[in-house]
């Protein structure tokens, strides 16, 4: 997945100094931001990266400081940044390898389902240079997640800029990803009633509602650890159907299920 300890890798890798530093030259580029957008630190100074902590970003193990991702709000400061990138490359870079590097990020970028369609655009149907392609993909690496998780992710289909993707690894990671630009929709199977009650070992359930080894009770489990009642959820559920005119059949088995069954093919927002 396209990440900035990927951008920075590729970077090096084409860079025409072989014996400059992973520090010295993470530095180097992330000054295009710091000094052009004036980030700080906590204490106030320039925001300085040490060797640790570029290695942990390398590593995949730190995400971006949040005081750079924060600096591109900044009015007009994108534009700014650009400028002081294609500088960054005209020390580092031939002609050559800048073209290299930008088809591999550019494929990249393309191939990562984690990316908005927006951010995916600007690379695709603009017709940039090698330098232009890799600002922009700069300003993506920024604001993309750095710290790695248990997903993969391969194209199945595209036509375009769209793409049909298959992602595994930690669903629920993915789908409460936070620092995501885009909204990441998962669909969780449930049955015909929305139980929201898990049954455990302990209960004598003739008809076991809802297991927690069950996607449907990971669920529901990473719902009241959010913070959010189990209660709430069944308020939810209820107003949801009845927003969408969705009628119940009732037909009741136990205390502790609810007590109408859903009409089939049908699905609630939370």
């Amino acid at each position: 997945m396209f990440s900035m300890s990927f951008f920075i890798t590729e970077l090096k890798k084409r860079c025409n100094d072989n014996s400059i530093s992973n520090e010295s030259f993470v530095q180097d580029l992330f000054s295009t931001v710091i000094d052009t957008a004036d980030v700080r630190g906590k204490n106030g100074d320039y925001l300085d990266l040490d060797k640790s902590r570029i290695s942990r970003i390398l590593s995949q193990k730190d995400d971006i400081p949040k005081a750079m991702r924060s600096s591109l709000k900044k009015y007009g400061i994108i534009d700014s940044v650009k400028d002081a990138f294609a500088v960054f490359c005209d020390d580092y870079f031939d002609e050559n390898s800048l073209d290299s590097v930008a088809l591999t990020i550019k494929k990249a970028i393309q191939d990562d389902s984690t990316i908005p369609n927006g951010s995916k655009e600007r690379i695709i149907r603009q017709d940039l240079d090698a330098k232009s392609l890799l600002a922009e993909s700069f300003i993506i690496a920024i604001n993309t997640n750095n710290k790695a998780t248990n997903l993969s992710s391969c194209t199945i289909w595209q036509k375009g800029i769209n793409t049909i993707n298959v992602v595994s690894g930690e669903l629920f990671n993915f789908g409460f990803n936070n620092r995501s630009q885009q909204k990441n929709i998962i669909v969780v199977p449930v049955n015909t009633r929305f139980d929201t009650h898990i049954t455990t070992n302990t209960e004598n359930e003739r008809h076991p509602l809802v297991s927690s080894e069950t996607l449907h009770g990971q669920w529901i489990n990473r719902f009241e650890r959010s913070n959010h009642s189990i209660s709430e959820l069944n308020k939810r559920i209820s107003n949801y159907l009845q927003l969408k005119g969705i009628k119940p059949i009732n037909s009741a088995l136990s205390k502790k299920r609810r007590s109408s069954r859903i009409p089939g093919r049908n699905y609630c927002n939370n």
